[in-house]
């Protein structure tokens, strides 16, 4: 089984805003507070993503296009151009 290809572009991820869980392997976790509960909850996932993942920097080459982060995170910081913008740029490419 070969691993899903997935594009982003980190530009449209606004500064501070917490990128799509999907994306942690290759972005990096973030850094959660110390009284949550499930701290490690992406610990599993951060080791056995690699074999269904794979980031690729051309979106030519890509099987999809991940949004930076999820769209109530573009909404709550008052983003939802930028998040329009990053779809707006993978439709020109496909």
């Amino acid at each position: 089984m070969s691993a899903l290809k997935l594009y982003t572009d980190t530009r449209f991820l606004p500064e501070g805003v917490r990128p799509a869980e999907i994306l942690f392997p290759f972005l990096g976790l973030f850094r959660e507070p110390l009284e949550w509960a499930d701290q490690n909850r992406f610990a599993s996932y951060m080791t056995a993503a690699a074999s269904f993942f794979e980031r690729v920097e051309d979106i030519a080459a890509a099987d999809v296009a991940v949004l930076p982060s999820d769209w109530k995170r573009y909404a709550r910081a008052g983003n939802e151009a930028q998040a329009r913008a990053f779809v707006e740029s993978v439709k020109r490419v496909r």
